[in-house]
């Protein structure tokens, strides 16, 4: 559910220094709507009135101040990677350090976010909650296919000018790893996948749910490393410099 993918993207954001995204998710994210008491994507629809909208925005600011801390360990690890990225590196002790930080930073924001998950539960109605709860798994079940895989290593591909005997080698590892990913969180999908279905009941408290203790930032920032380790010794000296250009550009957006 929503507070478990708000989880799930600290981990997400952690992995992506090493994965561009798709162009047609970046110019989806410039169309969001930037009104504040704007929904994201996956409440537009549900029909929420005035009060469920204020109720929501409210939730929404509070999560923010938050996980603001948070935001800023996944961003220092970003950086990280990036001045290794720029010296070709892939055992610069400041990301292991900064990859501690965020896992310990995520644990402290496991707790309001499960508090969240419970508000936004009380929010919406039975009829509300089950459809939601419905886009979430199909948006799950769709990420467990990986299509995106090769599109996202394309597209960095691109940004760092690859020959086309690198992308073969990068399309390849990438299989591997997301063989991998899939195998160490199996366990976690399936807990969130009963969590989904158990979340337009009235009594669904998550904190009570498994998928609560998944280690999801433990594996988001392994799977970062392992990405990294996997990417950076097929770059010559000028593509680490350019991939290091590239993270430094993304946290200036």
């Amino acid at each position: 559910m929503v507070g478990w993918l708000v989880l799930g993207a600290g981990c997400a954001a952690a992995r992506q220094e090493a994965s561009a995204p798709e162009a047609s998710e970046t110019k989806a994210a410039e169309k969001q709507d930037k009104r504040p008491d704007a929904l994201p994507p996956l409440l537009e629809g549900l029909d929420l009135d005035a009060s469920q909208r204020a109720a929501y925005v409210a939730l929404r600011d509070d999560v923010k101040a938050q996980l603001a801390p948070f935001g800023e360990a996944v961003r220092d690890l970003v950086r990280a990677y990036a001045r290794a990225a720029s010296a070709c590196r892939t055992d610069l002790p400041a990301i292991e350090q900064q990859s501690s930080w965020v896992v310990t930073a995520g644990e402290g924001v496991r707790d309001p976010v499960l508090v969240a998950i419970n508000r936004l539960h009380a929010i919406l109605t039975p009829e509300q909650r089950h459809r939601l709860a419905a886009r979430l798994l199909g948006a799950e079940q769709e990420s467990k296919t990986g299509k995106r895989d090769g599109a996202r290593t394309r597209s960095l591909g691109d940004a760092l000018d690859v020959s086309l005997g690198q992308m073969v080698v990068l399309l390849a590892r990438a299989a591997v790893l997301r063989e991998k990913f899939e195998k160490d969180a199996a366990p976690m999908r399936r807990d969130y996948e009963r969590a989904l279905a158990a979340f337009e009941r009235a009594d669904f408290d998550a904190r009570r749910e498994p998928a609560a203790k998944a280690e999801v930032f433990v594996l988001g920032t392994k799977i970062a490393r392992d990405g990294f380790r996997v990417l950076l010794p097929e770059l010559d000296a000028k593509q680490c410099e350019a991939l290091g250009r590239y993270l430094d550009e993304r946290l200036a957006e």
